[in-house]
């Protein structure tokens, strides 16, 4: 899962220009709003042990959460944001989609963003800088 991440972190960084077009572009890459960037992630999914199924979660009322990765029966929850400093109130759709799903289906919640350091955010939902989702 890190890894695809990581590839469409790369695709955001080559592409966008300025901070306003990397922020937008940011996002909707994560949304899976582009088609070559979908594509890269499902041959890159389709690689790992376990298989990943990605999925993109938004109501009618358009509250999403952008990754919704499934692996194993379990979900990884992700949100990204181009802040350096999320707030609480940018995980209220992974606490909703959490408690919809059920906690114990849910192996982790986090808001991936530009942040310096990783760090607990709230509830059991973390803070994850791109470096830390790239790494692992």
């Amino acid at each position: 899962m890190r890894r695809l991440f990581d590839e469409r972190a790369r695709i955001v960084t080559q592409r966008a220009s300025s901070a306003m077009d990397r922020s937008e572009y940011f996002e909707r890459v994560c949304r899976g709003g582009y088609p070559e960037v979908n594509e890269l992630v499902r041959q890159a999914s389709r690689q790992l042990d376990p298989p990943v199924t990605l999925h993109h979660y938004r109501t009618r009322d358009r509250a999403e959460v952008n990754v919704i990765a499934e692996a194993a029966g379990r979900l990884e929850l992700i949100e990204a944001k181009w802040t350096e400093l999320p707030a609480r109130s940018d995980a209220v759709n992974l606490a909703f989609v959490r408690e919809a799903v059920g906690p114990t289906n849910v192996a982790s919640a986090a808001i991936v963003c530009r942040a310096p350091n990783g760090y607990p955010l709230d509830d059991g939902i973390e803070v994850r800088t791109v470096e830390q989702v790239s790494r692992g």
